[in-house]
């Protein structure tokens, strides 16, 4: 009785051991998945545009093009018409490349809600667009602590979405400024 006690023992041992050791094992076959980045942590990842797309100089502020969001700065007048061509392929070529384009102001710097784009506060980097009269007042309070936020997020200074309109007619008494 005595053996098979601790026959018993011992393979509810073994049991228990062989359990704990595969638990911790994942069979999923993860090869097959197409697991994409976090869009933020992939953004984040991407250092600023300092290269023309088209011929690979260094590029002017003065010479740019808007798309989708996305200000694309070139080397020389010229550059805009090749890369209107086929923007989406210059712009995948960039990402690949790791380098992000500037993004255009959508978003009030002080509140994050959406801009009023005939609302801004002028500082020496250009114009910061905000949603109200109130935000406008704070930036120009303190333009380099909002010059600063911007450039750390890629967004060009004095550029713009445009707006639907219809941020302009809700109440911004509510705003948590």
């Amino acid at each position: 009785m005595k053996k098979i006690s601790t026959q018993f023992l011992t393979l509810l041992f073994a049991m228990l051991f062989v359990s704990c050791t595969q638990g911790g094992t994942d069979k999923h076959d993860h090869s097959k998945h197409k697991h994409s980045e976090n869009k933020a942590t992939s953004e984040a990842n991407l250092k600023a545009q300092e290269k023309c797309p088209i011929k690979g100089g260094k590029i002017d502020k003065d010479v740019y093009s808007d798309y989708k969001g996305h200000r694309i700065y070139y080397c020389c007048p010229g550059c805009d018409k090749t890369f209107l061509k086929n923007p989406d392929k210059y712009i995948s070529q960039m990402k690949a490349d790791g380098v992000s384009p500037a993004k255009l102001q959508s978003e009030c710097p002080v509140s994050g809600d959406e801009i009023d784009d005939e609302i801004f506060a002028q500082t020496a980097a250009g114009k910061i667009y905000v949603c109200c009269k109130k935000c406008k007042s704070k930036v120009e309070a303190s333009p380099e602590k909002y010059i600063s936020m911007l450039k750390k997020n890629n967004i060009a200074i004095g550029s713009v979405v445009k707006s639907s309109g219809a941020h302009k007619d809700h109440d911004h008494s509510k705003h948590k400024h």
